[in-house]
């Protein structure tokens, strides 16, 4: 009888890459995505309302600072009077 190594089962060590395995993941993420349950509870809690408010308000003044940045020259000459509007 042959001597027995000293190892049992199968090793942990790094396996070798498997496209289809990888394949079948990605797929399978994608079906979640699209065809997930998302039946559960989505109304938003407290602390989330106030993030959105926020983030709302951050960028209302990047859209004010901006609009006013488009009209520098026409409410300088405006306010100056060099047309009538």
């Amino acid at each position: 009888m042959a001597e027995k190594n000293s190892f049992s089962g199968t090793s942990t060590g790094q396996q070798p890459f498997d496209k289809r395995k990888l394949q079948e993941r990605k797929i399978k993420q994608e079906r979640n995505n699209y065809f997930g349950d998302f039946s559960g509870n989505t109304i938003p809690t407290d602390e989330q309302k106030k993030l959105h408010m926020k983030k709302m308000e951050k960028q209302k003044l990047e859209e004010d600072r901006r609009k006013e940045k488009r009209r520098r020259g026409f409410i300088t000459r405006k306010t100056r009077g060099d047309f009538n509007v």
